[in-house]
This record gives C-alpha cells, sequence and structure tokens, in this order.
C-alpha cells in the first residue's frame, strides 16, 4: 500500500470538512441552547427561592398568631391592641364593646348545636371570631388552627353565633338604640 492509497481523495476530505463545520455549527447552537436554558433555569430556581421564602414568612407570621393565642382578653387586656382589634373584625374596641354590652343580655339565647356551650373561649372572643371570620372571609379551619382549637369547636362557635345575631330582632332594635344613645 502506497501513502496515496491511505489518504482520501480531495472530493471526500471536502466531504468531511463540510460534515465537520456542519457538526460544528450545529454544537455552537447546541451550546447556545443550553445556555439559554440554562440562564432560564436559574431565573426560575430564584423566582421559587422567593416565592419559598414567601411562604415561609406567611408560616411563621401564623404560627405567631398561634403562639400569641389570639382572643379578646390578649388583645385589650394584657397588651392592649385596638389596632388588632380594628384589623380582625373591622370596628374599633369601642364599638365592639358598645356592641358586646347590646348583646350581654341575650347571650344566654345563643342555639349552640347539641345546646353544649363553648366554654373554651368567652363571650367576647366567641362573637370576635365571628366578626373576623366573616370579615375576611376566613376559612373556618385556618381559624381554628390560630386559635389553637378543633374546627368543630369554630364551625360551633360561628353557627351559633350568626343564628343569634341573625335570628333576634329585639338585639338588632336595643343595638341601633345603643349606637344612637353614644353618638
Amino acid at each position: 500500500m502506497t501513502l496515496k492509497e491511505k489518504t482520501p481523495s480531495s472530493p471526500s476530505k471536502a466531504k468531511y470538512r463540510k460534515q465537520c463545520l456542519t457538526l460544528t455549527e450545529q454544537l455552537k447552537q447546541a451550546q447556545e441552547k443550553i445556555s439559554k436554558l440554562e440562564t432560564e433555569l436559574a431565573k426560575k430556581e430564584n423566582l421559587l427561592k422567593e416565592e419559598r421564602k414567601k411562604n415561609i414568612k406567611n408560616l411563621s407570621t401564623i404560627y405567631d398568631l398561634q403562639a400569641t393565642e389570639i382572643n379578646y382578653e390578649t388583645l385589650t387586656l394584657t397588651q392592649p391592641n385596638e389596632k388588632a382589634i380594628e384589623y380582625l373584625c373591622g370596628i374599633d374596641l369601642e364599638k365592639f364593646n358598645l356592641i358586646f354590652d347590646c348583646i350581654q343580655p341575650y347571650t344566654h339565647l345563643i342555639p349552640y348545636p347539641d345546646n353544649r356551650k363553648v366554654t373554651k373561649f368567652s363571650l367576647e372572643t366567641q362573637l370576635l371570631v365571628t366578626l373576623t371570620i366573616c370579615r375576611h372571609g376566613m376559612d373556618q379551619k385556618l381559624m381554628a388552627f390560630i386559635l389553637n382549637s378543633s374546627p368543630s369547636t369554630v364551625s360551633r362557635i360561628f353557627n351559633a353565633w350568626v343564628i343569634f345575631l341573625q335570628a333576634n330582632r329585639t338585639i338588632t332594635m336595643r343595638f341601633r338604640r345603643c349606637i344612637i344613645v353614644q353618638i
């Protein structure tokens, strides 16, 4: 075999060069696509990290709420926080107390399911829970989690108080008179 026989002819060299150039170009395009995908992946990972931080912050807020024990007594007596009452139920502390003073004589009429009164929470806290759920359209299970109570207890409180407040016209009339006298 001679040296000429081992080397490919010119047309086949040109063909291989063309294939090499084509493959090189395809490799560059693939590397560019990989680079773009890596950049996009990095952006998506950053967005995911941001969302995780937000979720962790929201969870910590919920756990903080649970640890603080949200009830009327804590929000008014031990650490007065009128803004919290107003944010939760939509009325300031003075009006909340006025409403409760007007309905307090009738609270024995609250129709708790199975005639089992809720003794875990004061009547003020029960009213606060009911108004908060109504104002924020809050899920009762979430409220139960915040109160560190069972969902069935919160459901019994909410259902009983809504029926109580809606059904008793005398309370509504007395409430209107209280508001008029106070204004």
